[in-house]
């Protein structure tokens, strides 16, 4: 790092004149490399810290590690602007409170950001521009015009560099994430220029790793979220609370998996309880079905929530036949006896963010609660209400069912899908 800041400590052989320098300040607005100054004379430089108001305890430290790294303070608008990721070049007073033409930008390395800073004095910067000014004048009134326009384009030379640094600055600034700065110089400025288009380039694959993490989070949250619900929560409605007049939801339990963890440990009950999930997830993409949730041994699914569907209702059944199918087959290649208790019901519910940090999706009303209470006692079996089978007996086959009861309300008909 010394040897590319520093030009292995032969700055004017590197175009950096008499007075500049290239150095980094880090976070704490301390240098993180060493000074020009403080490896050239270092006895004047800490003599002129020194009437500058800089502490004994630092400048002891400076001379006890014979460098300035980690102990000079350096803190004006340059860093300031650049820890906080701008660009740009002016003047302003550097750590010896000297007048100088200072270029600053930004450094990120992982999650730590420097400040890169490149310095020259303003005497020195413009001392080919103001001697040539002074030549011209000495030429005589006679060729004044002309002396004034060759300065105007000479200066117009000299800064080139430097607008076109300004103007990649402003673009980067502008939200431009592929910014090169061509500079056909041998000084500082060509060094600036390519420490400006290093610091571009890394600065595109921070934005384009930032944006791949945003399209990643954005899929993670459409897989567990409808995609009206995740939009209203992408802007900013925490609760996205939003009612839904016809759906139709089946909520599938699973029985058995207490005995597995019994006689096979939890983790094969759980590892199994996965396996089943996954399959049923895959069904239900297959069918058009939405997964809400699962908990415990309980699987609730809905269609007609995200995109309203005329056909809900069956694509639900179909999806129940095939849980079923599933647990059967599951039971053959495994040994084992899970039963299913599939419930089935049709009307309006409300859905919403539970949580806000660490949320989950959830459907409330009685149309869920209906759903959930078609149990069979400990028997596979698709039961639905009395509205599902009004729209579904003219395709499927159903058996009355007994009456059920929840609590706080009037008893319903039930009808069993009939194999």
């Amino acid at each position: 790092m010394a040897v590319l800041l520093t030009g292995n400590y032969k700055w004017k052989e590197q175009g950096l004149g008499n007075t500049g320098e290239v150095y980094l300040v880090g976070s704490d607005f301390t240098t993180r490399s060493r000074t020009r100054f403080g490896m050239e004379n270092p006895e004047e430089f800490l003599k002129i810290l020194h009437n500058n108001g800089i502490a004994d305890t630092v400048i002891g430290q400076m001379e006890r590690q014979h460098n300035s790294l980690l102990a000079l303070p350096v803190r004006n608008l340059a860093v300031e602007r650049a820890l906080k990721g701008g660009h740009g070049v002016d003047m302003m007073r550097d750590y010896r409170n000297v007048l100088v033409l200072s270029a600053y930008g930004p450094i990120d390395f992982e999650s730590i950001r420097w400040a890169i800073i490149a310095d020259m004095d303003v005497a020195e910067a413009f001392e080919p521009v103001n001697d040539f000014s002074r030549k011209v004048l000495a030429a005589g009134t006679g060729i004044a015009l002309l002396a004034s326009l060759l300065a105007l384009l000479l200066s117009r030379i000299l800064v080139a560099p430097i607008r076109k640094l300004t103007e990649g600055a402003r673009q980067i600034s502008a939200g431009v994430d592929d910014v090169r700065v061509e500079v056909d110089t041998r000084d500082e400025f060509n060094e600036l220029a390519q420490a400006f288009n290093d610091m571009s380039a890394s600065l595109k694959t921070k934005t384009e790793q930032l944006r791949q993490k945003v399209r990643e989070n954005e899929e993670l949250l459409l897989n567990i979220l409808p995609a009206p619900v995740a939009t209203r929560l992408h802007e900013g409605d925490f609760h996205a609370t939003q009612s839904f007049a016809d759906v139709t939801v089946m909520l599938a339990s699973l029985a058995g998996f207490e005995e597995i963890s019994q006689t096979e440990g939890a983790n094969i009950s759980l590892s199994l309880m996965q396996d089943l999930v996954l399959t049923f997830d895959e069904a239900a993409d297959k069918f058009g079905v939405e997964k809400v949730k699962t908990v415990g041994s309980s699987y609730l699914a809905v269609c007609g929530l995200s995109v309203q569907k005329p056909d809900n209702t069956g694509r639900i059944i179909e999806f129940a036949r095939e849980l079923v199918r599933i647990v059967h087959r599951f039971n053959r290649e495994r040994n084992k006896g899970l039963v299913v208790e599939i419930g089935i019901n049709t009307g309006p519910v409300v859905g919403g963010i539970v949580g806000r940090y660490k949320f989950i999706y959830d459907l409330w009303g009685d149309t869920v609660t209906i759903a959930n209470s078609l149990k069979s006692e400990g028997v596979t079996s698709i039961k639905v209400t009395h509205e599902v089978y009004e729209r579904m007996h003219d395709l499927y086959s159903f058996v009355a069912a007994d009456e059920f009861k929840i609590k706080g309300k009037d008893s319903f008909r039930a009808w069993t899908l009939a194999e």
